[in-house]
């Protein structure tokens, strides 16, 4: 949406109005209720003073320092006196709407009106514990008029009176009536100022922004002596108008540099052409020499992609029997390797079959030694055997000679010494037959010792041919580890060749490869060179026409 800069100025006003209306509007209902609270804590005051008063009384009366009727008519004696603001009081009423206290219609007092609106919200508001209450009435000297009037209400309980003061609010209303008619006088003369002010300050800018525009047009149309206004109040608008000046200024000049450039453009027309021909004729003579340059260049690369292909085709060739080659090596020292594994291979199961054997001899060696322990404890025994039967013996040889000594003595004693000859013959017999069981045991002591000796020489010989045999074992196994030592070395050896005839047919196959892919860049190099000729043959007619043409543009 458009509108001109007057309209928008004057807007301004407008809306100061507005937003004043609105001021005013919220402190005149601040003001009014302020108005208001301040009657009421006016009156609030004074009924809480005129309670205070009551209740001394109250306090005189219970203490029986005054009776209670004393004490009531003191109290309104003291209350009817009193006035604030002019002619408001304050009054009494018991809880049977009886009149105790009213200081302008002393009639009135004792008079009971239960019907009366306004005594009963008085006796209402006292029994509730105290409130302001507002009702319509009378005032002294306005006639029938009704008038607000508004009260502050509290008991006096045991008397049973409600005790308040009253204020008429008219005056109330009066003040905010008076306060907010200046306020919207102050606030009308303000709005006139500010809308001639806000019309002479936009007529001003107006006329200067429409003149900016008729010197903008008329620079527009050429007129370059256009009048530009630069001195007016108004500082932004003098900006303006400089900048309208400086660009009629720069525009002058754009003008005068146009035309300046429309007669060098035609002087530099001729040279242009001039120097078209010089540069087609320089064209056609220095590509010319290159392209001749670049056809022996074409030829070498050419003869080049030939001898590479050459060179290429013999490398395949040996590298061909290379290969063959390789690949026989490459087997026979495969056959090695899987021979020497398989003689790796025996020679460990050799070594497992002596260390095996060895561990056998070993066993025999400990029990031949056994043996021969057992053996040599047997003719310990033996030799104790033959001790004890030596003994025997001498004991069998001394009981015989004591048997004979017996029947002598027996015989000597006659037919008495019967049954002692008797006994002593048999222990003769008896020692008879112990020499001859120690006779036979002693035989067959020397057979075993003549068995054990003879088994002491063979275990005796079994230990030296076992010690024979654990030493060709020893022998034996270090041989074979220096033979396993010796294989693993040649298999090691034949790894290791198999490593590099593998090494070589890798390197004879990159360089079949390399010969093969030479052959085939030497192909591509022939064909590159055959089709950079093609292409230089080209270059040159397209050169040579672009020259004719050039020549033809400096000519038109």
């Amino acid at each position: 949406m458009r509108f001109r800069v007057v309209t928008g100025i004057f807007s301004i006003p407008a809306i100061c109005l507005v937003v004043l209306l609105a001021i005013i509007a919220t402190v005149s209902l601040n003001y009014q209720t302020s108005l208001r609270n301040g009657k009421f804590e006016q009156i609030s005051h004074l009924t809480e003073g005129a309670v205070t008063i009551v209740n001394s009384f109250v306090a005189k009366a219970k203490s029986g320092e005054m009776s209670e009727a004393d004490a009531k008519a003191a109290a309104l004696d003291l209350l009817n006196d009193y006035r604030f603001d002019g002619e408001n009081y304050i009054y009494a009423t018991d809880y049977n709407h009886c009149m105790v206290l009213d200081p302008l219609s002393p009639g009135d007092v004792g008079k009971c009106n239960p019907d009366s609106r306004v005594r009963s919200m008085i006796v209402e508001a006292a029994k509730s514990g105290g409130d302001i209450i507002t009702y319509e009435t009378k005032k002294p000297g306005e006639g029938d008029k009704l008038i607000e009037k508004a009260a502050y209400v509290r008991p006096i309980t045991e008397w049973n009176w409600a005790l308040g003061a009253g204020v008429y609010m008219d005056d109330v209303q009066s003040e905010f009536v008076s306060i907010i008619t200046r306020i919207v006088i102050i606030s009308a003369i303000a709005i006139v100022i500010a809308g001639i002010l806000s019309w002479i300050v936009g007529t001003r800018i107006t006329r200067g922004i429409v003149g900016l525009n008729d010197s903008i047009r008329a620079i527009a149309d050429g007129d370059y002596n256009a009048p530009v206004e630069t001195d007016s109040r108004f500082i932004e608008i003098g900006d303006m108008g400089e900048g309208v000046l400086a660009l009629r200024d720069k525009s002058a000049q754009a003008q005068k540099l146009e035309n300046d450039a429309a007669g060098l453009k035609a002087k530099s027309e001729k040279e242009r052409r001039e120097n078209i021909r010089a540069i087609a004729s320089k064209l056609e003579s220095e590509v010319g020499g290159i392209a001749g340059a670049l056809d022996q260049s074409v030829k070498r690369s050419n003869d080049l992609a030939i001898s590479m292909a050459r060179n290429a085709d013999g490398i395949l060739g040996q590298s061909q029997h290379a290969a063959s080659a390789a690949g026989e090596v490459s087997h026979s020292v495969d056959a090695v390797a899987a021979a020497t594994e398989e003689l790796s291979s025996s020679i460990t199961e050799i070594n497992v079959q002596i260390s095996q054997m060895s561990n056998t001899v070993e066993r025999a060696t400990d029990e031949s030694q056994s043996a021969s322990n057992d053996v040599a404890g047997l003719s310990a025994t033996v030799e104790k055997i033959k001790e004890i039967i030596g003994l025997i013996n001498d004991i069998a040889g001394q009981t015989n000679l004591l048997a004979l000594n017996a029947t002598i003595e027996a015989a000597r004693a006659g037919e008495a010494g019967k049954g002692f000859a008797v006994v002593a013959n048999e222990v003769k017999n008896l020692a008879t037959q112990t020499a001859k069981a120690t006779d036979e045991i002693a035989a067959q002591i020397n057979d075993i010792v003549d068995g054990t000796e003879r088994a002491v020489t063979g275990i005796s010989r079994v230990s030296e041919t076992i010690e024979q045999v654990r030493s060709a074992s020893t022998a034996i196994a270090a041989a074979i580890e220096e033979q396993g030592a010796a294989t693993q070395e040649i298999s090691g050896n034949a790894n290791r060749s198999a490593d590099g005839v593998k090494e070589i047919s890798n390197s004879v196959e990159d360089t079949m490869n390399n010969a093969q892919s030479t052959t085939q860049e030497a192909d591509e190099l022939k064909s590159a060179s055959a089709e950079l000729s093609s292409r230089s043959s080209e270059l040159t007619q397209i050169i040579k026409r672009f020259s004719t043409d050039l020549l033809k543009q400096a000519g038109s």
